[in-house]
């Protein structure tokens, strides 16, 4: 537990260092945090509930070229050029992590300015998306990071670059080819009366299993396949506990929403906006199948760049008090995270 304070420590003193600190050691201070990040996640061993699997995937093809799992084909030739080399699965972790590590890097860079950027790595930490897709769900991990990138063809109305990029993102991970459409989102804000009283529907119907059971009628009509398992596990809604960590996400979301008329500035603050509304809407409604959560993911994780830009539009007295309550939310979010029943992140190991 203690490394994870540090580094959340780090995090915080680096988000100082880069608004106050000159250009230059500014600058240094983002590129040092980058590779502590990248070495963070990649040196772990046995950290996080999918690395076994993703230990077995690299000891499969190492050793006989191919895998019983089902990987999508980036991420397979990863493993294929490790091998070639007769590297470690140390160095699968570590190129993932550096790929994902630099997406990100590039979104925040493009969306935030230098005051903001610090506030957007510290919530990129303590969300869910740093725990759940770097150390454990590493593919999605990797494909999340591209589109947060990609959105940025969106906003430039580019939509080669667009789809470039997202197919690049489905050779680790097939799920980001569902977010094409939202190059046409609409340019003028949802309606927030509507998005309050969609999520508060969307997760009534959660919570009485309407959404496992759509989930499992849509399973049945497969005759086999990588998702058939997870019927089973997730029949009857028996994952709509709503805990700590589920809580809290749903409030910063509802509340970033309430606050959008403050800090929605521009066009590309509300595609943001409308793309994160979308988000928050399904991330309430799958709360029934976790599978599906997957996918509202993408879309909630834009509070990496929401939360640092309503920070930007309030006055200096409201910044003091707006900060204090939302360091407290992050910090409650990253502890509910740690220890999140099978997130196995605790203890942390090193290779």
């Amino acid at each position: 537990m203690i490394i994870y304070c540090i580094f959340f420590f780090i995090t915080c003193l680096t988000a100082v260092l880069i608004k106050y600190g000159s250009l230059t050691s500014a600058k240094l201070t983002e590129y040092i945090w980058f590779f502590i990040l990248v070495l963070f996640v990649g040196l772990r061993k046995d950290v996080g509930t999918d690395y076994p699997a993703y230990e077995q995937i690299y000891t499969e093809i190492s050793s006989f070229g191919d895998t019983s799992y089902s990987v999508e084909p980036g991420y397979f030739f990863i493993n294929q050029l490790v091998a070639f080399f007769h590297g470690d699965f140390l160095w699968v972790t570590l190129i993932t992590a550096f790929i994902s590590a630099a997406f990100l890097f590039k979104a925040i860079n493009f969306f935030l300015n230098r005051d903001e950027k610090g506030i957007g790595y510290i919530v990129f930490i303590s969300i869910g998306v740093f725990f759940v897709y770097y150390f454990s769900g590493i593919r999605q991990g990797v494909t999340i990071s591209i589109f947060l990138f990609a959105i940025k063809y969106i906003i430039e109305r580019r939509l080669t670059y667009y789809l470039f990029f997202l197919l690049l993102g489905s050779l680790f991970h097939t799920s980001i080819l569902f977010f094409i459409p939202l190059y046409w989102v609409s340019s003028v804000p949802f309606r927030r009366d509507l998005i309050f009283i969609g999520s508060i529907v969307s997760l009534i119907l959660a919570r009485v299993g309407i959404t496992a059971l759509i989930f499992g009628y849509i399973i049945d009509l497969f005759t086999g396949g990588h998702y058939m398992g997870y019927k089973d596990l997730f029949s009857g809604g028996a994952n709509t506990k709503t805990g700590l960590g589920v809580i809290l996400r749903i409030l910063i979301g509802l509340s970033l929403v309430g606050l959008s008329k403050t800090w929605i500035k521009n066009t590309a603050h509300i595609i943001l906006y409308n793309m994160f509304a979308i988000g928050v809407i399904l991330y309430c409604f799958f709360l029934g199948v976790d599978i599906l959560n997957r996918i509202s993911e993408y879309l909630t994780d834009l509070m990496i760049f929401i939360i640092p830009i309503s920070f930007s539009s309030f006055n200096y007295k409201s910044k003091i008090i707006y900060g204090i309550i939302v360091l407290f939310i992050l910090i409650a979010l990253y502890y509910s995270n740690l220890n999140f029943d099978g997130m196995n992140i605790v203890p942390y190991h090193v290779r």
